[in-house]
């Protein structure tokens, strides 16, 4: 027959009962497959362990990542403003310079700069220079342009 254990030691209370085991083949049975269980919760347990380390650190990279390209994209866009403003201006400037050249294309405008701008005159016309009013005539020019 099998043995039988009179005295067993309990860990948790680190002393010893009066506690018997059985020491059959379905007592061994039912150990192993109990310890299996745990092996397979705890298996478990690491498996899940490590696939939510991993979820975590992949969402942490994500978030840096994800802030990273909208700090990105505020200075991107900041710079679209400022270009949309200077292509402006210069598409001003361009106006300005475009109708400018057309003036200077004009004889009659090359004549009348000529005599503001060099003191010529024409046949018939007398130049007196009179600084002050240089200036207005200039102001006058440009506003009837």
């Amino acid at each position: 027959m099998e043995q039988l254990n009179n005295y067993h030691y309990d860990e948790d209370n680190h002393q010893q009962s009066n506690v018997t085991e059985l020491a059959t083949h379905y007592t061994k049975e039912q150990r192993r497959d109990f310890s299996d269980v745990q092996k397979q919760i705890i298996y478990r347990r690491r498996r899940m362990a490590i696939v939510g380390i991993t979820s975590v650190l992949m969402l942490g990279f994500l978030g840096t990542t994800i802030i990273r390209n909208l700090s990105q994209i505020s200075v991107l866009e900041k710079e679209y403003v400022s270009s949309l403003k200077e292509q402006s201006n210069l598409n001003d400037k361009q106006d300005l310079l475009s109708q400018e050249v057309e003036l200077l294309n004009d004889p009659e405008y090359l004549a009348k700069l000529a005599r503001q701008k060099l003191l010529i005159s024409t046949d018939d016309e007398t130049v007196y220079y009179i600084p002050k009013l240089e200036k207005k005539l200039q102001e006058d020019n440009k506003n009837n342009q």
